[in-house]
């Protein structure tokens, strides 16, 4: 049986009303505190509750206004590990390594484009599909970030001259 989320009791999941047999097991509400048909679950007095499923947080202030279940700290660190995976997938994918052989940190691997075909949101690789990211790191060398640096500063040696 479900609980009403403003009066917390229990109603039936089946019901009859004007002859025909209805499904409450989807309602969030009673029918005391929400007669059917009325779409009034929004109304001033239902009490809209926000409980972070990962850590229990239930101060709304804690939360971001557009998401009930994770508070803001749990949200950034769900965001971080996603991107965290997407890293070493990608990095797993190009060889796991930079040319010199250097791999212990992830981190410090970096992607280099080696032609000037660059996505203008190539920032946010990490947010992307996979499918969107295989063609984009297509054009890419996986390197160190002391190697990345070498090539960025060879090729501003070529450019002045």
């Amino acid at each position: 049986m479900p609980t009403c989320r403003q009066c917390n009791g229990t109603f039936s999941n089946w019901v009859f009303i004007e002859g025909k047999k209805k499904n409450l097991g989807n309602r969030k509400f009673c029918l005391e505190c929400s007669p059917y048909g009325r779409h009034n679950t929004s109304a001033a007095g239902v009490n809209r509750s926000k409980l972070c499923v990962r850590c229990g947080a239930t101060d709304k202030v804690l939360f971001y206004a557009h998401k009930n279940n994770l508070c803001k700290k749990c949200d950034n660190s769900r965001s971080m590990e996603k991107q965290r995976e997407m890293k070493r997938k990608i990095v797993a994918y190009l060889g796991g390594k930079c040319s010199c052989g250097y791999n212990k940190c992830l981190r410090s691997l970096h992607l280099h484009h080696s032609d000037s075909n660059k996505d203008v949101n190539f920032a946010h690789i990490k947010n992307w599909k996979w499918d969107r990211v295989l063609s984009e790191i297509g054009k890419c060398i996986l390197v160190c970030s002391n190697c990345h640096g070498e090539i960025h500063e060879a090729m501003e040696q070529l450019s002045r001259t």
